[in-house]
C-alpha cells in the first residue's frame, strides 16, 4: 500500500494505474529471482543490497531530511498535529545530532570494511551483477518518481521545505509545541 501510494502521489496516477506500476515491478524482481534461484545468489544479492545496506541509506536520508531539510522545528510541528501522544524535547537532540551521526558512522563503517568484497562479488558472479544491476534500476526509477513528484507538487503550489509560508489551515492545533520546540 505505502508503495501504491507514493506512485500514485508522485506520478498523478489514479489506484489502478498505480497497482499496475507496483505488480510489475514486484514481478520484475519475482521473475528475476526465479530464473537466476540456483544457489540462491539473485535473492541473497538483493536481500543483502537491499534488507542490509539500502535500509541503512535510507534511514539517513530520512532523518537528514527531516531534521536538517525539512526543519526540525516544522518537523516536530507536523508530528504533533492532531497527535495523541507527546514527543519528548529530548528527541530534538536525537533527530539533529544522535540519529544522523550513528547512521553515517554506520554506513561509513560499512564502507570502509565490506563494501569491496560486495562489489568484487557482484563483478565476479554475474548473477549477482545482474542483481545489482536490478536494485541499482529499481533505485534509479524510485528517485526519478520522486523528482517528478516534486515538480507535480511545486506547480501545485505545496511547499515542500519551507520557500513559502504554510497556511494555517490545520482545524485542531497542535499540542504545546513550546514545550516539546
Amino acid at each position: 500500500q505505502p508503495t501504491k501510494a507514493f506512485f500514485q502521489e508522485t506520478l498523478g496516477v489514479d489506484s489502478n494505474r498505480a497497482t499496475g506500476i507496483v505488480t510489475a515491478l514486484s514481478l520484475l524482481g519475482c521473475f528475476f529471482v526465479l530464473w537466476f534461484s540456483g544457489d540462491g545468489v539473485a535473492l541473497n544479492t538483493i536481500d543483502a543490497w537491499v534488507g542490509t545496506f539500502l535500509i541503512v541509506v535510507l534511514a539517513a536520508v530520512q532523518v537528514i531530511c527531516f531534521a536538517w531539510v525539512f526543519g526540525l522545528q516544522r518537523g516536530m510541528r507536523e508530528m504533533l498535529r492532531g497527535a495523541q501522544l507527546r514527543v519528548p524535547g529530548l528527541f530534538r537532540f536525537v533527530y539533529l545530532f544522535i540519529a544522523p551521526t550513528y547512521l553515517l558512522i554506520t554506513i561509513g563503517s560499512f564502507a570502509w570494511n565490506d563494501l569491496p568484497s560486495w562489489l568484487r562479488e557482484a563483478f565476479d558472479n554475474r548473477v549477482a551483477g545482474l542483481a545489482l544491476l536490478l536494485v541499482l534500476g529499481v533505485l534509479a526509477l524510485l528517485i526519478a518518481c520522486t523528482a517528478i513528484g516534486e515538480k507535480r507538487w511545486r506547480a501545485q503550489g505545496l511547499d515542500l521545505d519551507g520557500r513559502e509560508p504554510l497556511p494555517d489551515d490545520d482545524p485542531e492545533p497542535a499540542r504545546a509545541p513550546a514545550e516539546v520546540l
